[in-house]
């Protein structure tokens, strides 16, 4: 056993609560159409990063190098580890990683757009596909509904930031031990 605790994404429950003022990036997305018609630009939803699918283009890309993915888990869960996913460079386009997020934060949310969030850690994506981060702080042994990903940075493409895939790893709440 690798000592890490039960994932909360879409696969138990897990839901995108929200992508705040983030812009998905939808440059080069196919026009749908209906009758040969085309309607509406498809979108690849933030979904996507949550999901267990990490097959090259099936992420969730937003513009810049800068974007944020709140998350509402299945259950009030003690954060323990997160776990960031891409494609093996060797499938990535033009065989490197300069949409894959590089710096990113990760909070913890007191409710699902709460202003401010408690800081969990610090972290720098470099072991490609798939990296695992143990939390760095978490003061308060706070259990937390909502976890929010801020990508602070990528690999070097201007254009837009590819998240593939972003779990939380826990502990929930055991309702039994709580008297609030």
């Amino acid at each position: 056993s690798s000592g890490i605790n039960a994932e909360y994404g879409e696969s138990s429950g897990g839901i995108v609560f929200t992508i705040g003022e983030t812009e998905p990036y939808t440059k080069d997305t196919p026009w749908m159409g209906v009758f040969g018609i085309s309607i509406w630009k498809s979108c690849k939803t933030p979904r996507l990063a949550i999901q267990a699918n990490n097959s090259p283009g099936n992420c969730w890309s937003f513009f810049g190098d800068h974007g944020t993915l709140t998350v509402q888990l299945s259950a009030q869960v003690f954060p323990e580890f997160f776990t960031l996913d891409h494609i093996p460079l060797e499938l990535a386009p033009g065989k490197n990683a300069s949409s894959a997020p590089k710096h990113f934060r990760v909070l913890g949310l007191d409710y699902g757009n709460a202003p401010k969030g408690h800081v969990l850690g610090n972290y720098e994506f470099t072991k490609f596909p798939i990296e695992t981060f143990a939390v760095q702080q978490n003061p308060y042994e706070k259990y937390f509904r909502f976890i929010k990903i801020e990508v602070l940075s990528n690999y070097g493409n201007k254009d837009y930031t590819c998240l593939y895939r972003f779990r939380v790893h826990g502990k929930p709440h055991d309702i039994d031990t709580y008297n609030g």
